[in-house]
């Protein structure tokens, strides 16, 4: 009888032991696991801010864009107005002095 409770304790033993090195194998990938998915969730966290980062800049070089282009077509639209004008001033310059001209020879 002895032996056989020494058996039975020592394989109870043994199963305590079996079960607490399992429950310890399970923390341990419970733990890896979850600092896995901390890691997955940091990379996808860097991954969206570097996208982020990404479309304000494009959308920022396009903003510039937009206004560097507004900025030519005021100017040219300035230079235009300008030269229109400056021909308008040449057109009436030229007309007085065929005006004169013709004065000048009728008199």
């Amino acid at each position: 009888q002895l032996a056989a409770l020494h058996a039975e304790l020592t394989q109870h033993s043994l199963t305590s032991v079996d079960l607490t090195l399992r429950l310890i194998e399970r923390e341990e990938l419970h733990t890896r696991a979850e600092k896995d998915w901390n890691q997955g969730q940091d990379a996808l966290r860097r991954s969206q801010e570097n996208q982020l980062a990404a479309l304000h800049a494009e959308l920022t070089q396009h903003s510039l864009t937009s206004v560097d282009l507004t900025l030519r077509l005021i100017e040219r639209e300035e230079l235009h107005t300008r030269a229109e004008k400056d021909w308008n001033q040449g057109q009436d310059a030229l007309r007085r002095s065929q005006e004169n001209q013709l004065a000048a020879l009728h008199a």
